[in-house]
């Protein structure tokens, strides 16, 4: 794949676990001093300025989202692909429970009304 695209691509391997905002950080920071290896050692000739890109797949996408929001690590593209692993109405079922969950623990949403959330999702 690097020499068809004159690219490199640089993977970090991790356990599955549940603690997903330990994993995010750990795989996260391998990706990131990886990139300073390649841009500090001056056998690879890694300009800093060369386009870097996320691309990941179901855990991987959520991880990579976690450490972009807590460090804001920036690239000049990102690609997801399978988000989740779950067919859409599951995804939906998902996405209210965090709603009604924000509703309830921090009070976004306060005024609306638990049947319209339900119309909703």
């Amino acid at each position: 794949l690097s020499d068809r695209l004159n690219a490199a691509v640089i993977a970090a391997p991790y356990a599955v676990g549940l603690d997903h905002f330990g994993l995010a950080k750990s795989v996260g920071e391998l990706m990131r001093k990886a990139k300073l290896h390649c841009e500090e050692d001056s056998s690879k000739l890694y300009p800093k300025t060369l386009p870097t890109y996320c691309i990941a797949h179901s855990l991987g996408c959520k991880l990579s989202s976690i450490y972009m929001a807590a460090t804001e690590q920036t690239y000049d593209g990102i690609g997801f692909m399978s988000f989740n692993n779950f067919g859409f109405s599951q995804t939906i079922g998902m996405a209210k429970t965090f709603a009604d969950q924000l509703q309830k623990n921090i009070g976004i949403g306060r005024g609306i009304r638990p049947e319209v959330l339900d119309q909703v999702f």
